[in-house]
């Protein structure tokens, strides 16, 4: 999943001030809890009820949400 991936955050126009940061050191978990607010988000919003059920994000969710 996309949000797994380390990424340099200098070279990001909205983090680029902090310094020496990557994904897996001070910001270790960026990714996680971007999962984890997405699979709340799904599972307490009506105009995401379209969602629910579908056994290929579910599939992911468990995946990433271990």
């Amino acid at each position: 999943m996309e949000s797994q991936k380390p990424w340099k955050m200098v070279k990001s126009p909205l983090y680029y001030r902090y310094a020496d940061t990557v994904q897996g050191k001070s910001f270790s978990g960026v990714g996680n809890n971007f999962v984890r607010a997405l699979a709340t988000e799904i599972e307490n919003k009506e105009e995401y009820e379209f969602l629910k059920g579908n056994k290929e994000l579910e599939a992911i969710f468990a995946q990433y949400l271990k």
